[in-house]
């Protein structure tokens, strides 16, 4: 497996910026003998990191490697900071465009991959969650399935959210540079709740989710919460619920089914 480490100016964060990618090149012909998913081009993943983390945890905490070499898959590892991935032009960063168009298009010209929705896929852990369900629901042409472990789904509490609150991570200030004004935060472009009622009053197609909590998870309640909303608007997505907590150990241990659910694995593969 080929492991790329880059560097490159991003007009999007006005600043350069890192980004791994895994692209599954020179895998012995022994390992692809057999292997259906060697007989199709390479698809990508672009997989985004959370709150506090960086895109080398995707890489030294779960087995993505040997995934991407066992799935022919390329997986991209940008770096968001602590930014929940959204355009916030008072900070300017425009992490939303960055990771929907900047980005694949840097990528797919670099390594010369396809481009097409089919062949195109997005997930992320935590805050990565949330910033992948955020950008698939901001870019539905361009993902095919999206990948939501453990999504920081916090657009209702902080909705609510007072100046003198804060919680386990963070503060009111915080929030208010990466969200803007709490009080119009609901409805709006930020608000994945929001960007689901448009697309399907505009009849556009909805990218299906993958959705996995664990049972101990701190944030299980507000992934209730999204659970019973996407039933709700008969969202398409598959939901896993499982003894766990909010830790890399939960989401590798789902990495794999995750996988193989967005390529649409048969049990005999």
């Amino acid at each position: 497996m080929a492991v790329f480490q880059g560097t490159f100016h991003s007009n999007a964060l006005s600043k350069r910026t890192n980004v791994d990618v895994i692209i599954p090149s020179d895998v012995d012909s022994w390992l692809k003998d057999g292997n259906v998913h060697y007989s199709r081009l390479t698809k990508t993943l672009y997989l985004l990191h959370g709150y506090s983390d960086c895109s080398k945890d995707w890489l030294f905490k779960t087995d993505i490697l040997q995934l991407a070499e066992k799935y022919n898959l390329a997986v991209v590892l940008p770096n968001g900071g602590n930014n929940f991935y959204l355009d916030r032009q008072g900070t300017g960063f425009a992490y939303c465009r960055f990771i929907g168009e900047e980005l694949p298009d840097f990528i797919e010209n670099t390594f010369h991959l396809s481009r097409k929705k089919e062949d195109v896929f997005i997930g992320g852990a935590s805050m990565g969650g949330f910033g992948a369900e955020h950008t698939a629901l901001t870019y539905p042409e361009k993902y095919s399935k999206a990948l939501l472990f453990s999504p920081a789904v916090i657009i209702n509490s902080l909705a609510q959210f007072q100046q003198e609150d804060e919680t386990r991570i963070a503060n009111y200030e915080y929030y208010q540079t990466v969200f803007g004004d709490l009080k119009k935060l609901k409805n709006s472009v930020s608000d994945p709740e929001y960007l689901i009622m448009q697309l399907k009053a505009a009849q556009k197609a909805l990218v299906p989710f993958y959705l996995t909590v664990g049972k101990s998870d701190f944030l299980i309640e507000k992934i209730h919460e999204l659970r019973d909303f996407l039933n709700k608007e008969n969202y398409p997505f598959l939901y896993q619920e499982e003894e766990g907590s909010h830790d890399w150990y939960y989401w590798n241990r789902h990495l794999e089914e995750a996988i193989r659910w967005m390529l649409d694995c048969t049990e005999k593969e």
